[in-house]
C-alpha cells in the first residue's frame, strides 16, 4: 500500500500565496500530499468548517512570515486557530518564524492592534514550549523545509505503520534505527564544531559554531521513542539546548560570517550594548549547562545502541 502523508500548510493567505505555491510543489516532488485551504480543503464559507480539515492531516507545517493575520469569530487569525488544533490533537508540527518578525514584536508596545496580537502569539509558542526554526527569508525557509523533510516524512510514516497493525517490535526495531542515524549525524557535527571552537577558539556566545545545529533539534520534540529508550539524559539535553538557544536572536544579531573549516559562522555582536555583561554571563551560565548535559548525552547515546542492537 502507498502511503502518501498529507501535510497541512498554515500561514496567513493573500500575502504568502506564491510562497505557499512554491512549499505545495516541493513537498509534492517528494511524495507527500500538501493541504492548502486554496487548493484542497473543505468549500465553505465558516471558517470553523475548513479549519477542521487540519485534522485529517497527518503533519502542520507552520511559518508566520510577517502578519498575524485578520481575527476570525473567535477573536484569533486563522493561523493560531490552526496551531491550536494541531496542539490540541497532537499533531506533529514544525513551526517557523521569520527573524524580522521577531526583532518587529520585540519592539512592539502594548495596545498595538494586530502587531500586539502577532506578539502575544509568538509569546505563547514560546510558553507552550514549542520549538521553532528561524528564517532570514523565503528561500531559506524553503530550503529549511525540504532539508526537514527526511524527518517530517519519518514521523507521519512510523505514526501510520503503528495504527495499521505494524507489530510493536518491528516499529520500535523501525524508530531506532533512524533514531541511531539521526543522533549519529548530529553528534558527529556537533563533535567536529566543538573542535573548531577549541582550536581557534570561538566563543560559543558570540558566534554561531555550537548554536547552529541545535536549531535542528525539533526532531525530538515529534518522536519521542529515543527520550523513552534513552531515559532521563536525553530529554535533559534537549532542554538545556533549548535553554541555551532562547531568545539568543533577540540579545545578539548577525555582524558579518567567515568560513571557518567546513563551516559557515556568523559572528555575533549585543542587541544592547549596556547590557553587553549582564547577557553575556546569562548565556554562558547556560552554555556550562549545556556543555555538561551534552557529555552525558553522549554517554546515553551508548546505551541507545545498545538497546538498538538487542532489538536487532
Amino acid at each position: 500500500m502507498y502511503f502518501k502523508p498529507k501535510v497541512f500548510i498554515s500561514s496567513t493567505f493573500s500575502d504568502n500565496l506564491e510562497l505557499r505555491k512554491r512549499i505545495k510543489t516541493s513537498l509534492s516532488e517528494v511524495g507527500m500530499e500538501p493541504l492548502l485551504y486554496e487548493t484542497n480543503l473543505t468549500p465553505s464559507i465558516a471558517p470553523s468548517t475548513y479549519r477542521e480539515d487540519i485534522l485529517s492531516a497527518d503533519f502542520v507545517i507552520l511559518f508566520i512570515n510577517d502578519q498575524y493575520g485578520s481575527t476570525t469569530e473567535t477573536g484569533q487569525s486563522g493561523t493560531e486557530e490552526e496551531y491550536n488544533l494541531a496542539r490540541n490533537h497532537n499533531i506533529p508540527l514544525h513551526v517557523y518564524i521569520s527573524k524580522k518578525t521577531i526583532t518587529h514584536v520585540q519592539n512592539t508596545p502594548s495596545g498595538s492592534g494586530k502587531d500586539e496580537n502577532l506578539k502575544k502569539f509568538i509569546d505563547r509558542i514560546n510558553e507552550d514550549h514549542t520549538s521553532y526554526f528561524i528564517f532570514s527569508n523565503t528561500d531559506e525557509l524553503e530550503q529549511k523545509i525540504k532539508e526537514n523533510t527526511t524527518k517530517l516524512v519519518f514521523s507521519v510514516v512510523t505514526n501510520f505503520t503503528v495504527k495499521n497493525g505494524l507489530s510493536t517490535h518491528d516499529s520500535q526495531l523501525i524508530s531506532l534505527n533512524n533514531d541511531v542515524n539521526i543522533l549519529t549525524k548530529f553528534i558527529k557535527k556537533m563533535d567536529y564544531r566543538k573542535k573548531l571552537k577549541d582550536e581557534h577558539p570561538l566563543d560559543p556566545i558570540t558566534t554561531s559554531i555550537i548554536l547552529e545545529p541545535l536549531y535542528d533539534l525539533d526532531y525530538f520534540y515529534i518522536n519521542t521513542l529515543v527520550t523513552r529508550c534513552a531515559k532521563d539524559e536525553f530529554s535533559i539535553f534537549i532542554k538545556a539546548s533549548q535553554k541555551f538557544t532562547e531568545n539568543h536572536e533577540l540579545n545578539y544579531t548577525t555582524n558579518h560570517a567567515q568560513q571557518i573549516g567546513k563551516v559557515t559562522v556568523d559572528f555575533y555582536t549585543v542587541s544592547n550594548p549596556s547590557k553587553e555583561g549582564e547577557i553575556y554571563s546569562s548565556y554562558y551560565s547556560k552554555f556550562k549547562e549545556w556543555d555538561n548535559s551534552y557529555t552525558k548525552f553522549k554517554n546515553q547515546y551508548a546505551t541507545l545502541l545498545a538497546q538498538f542492537e538487542l532489538l536487532k
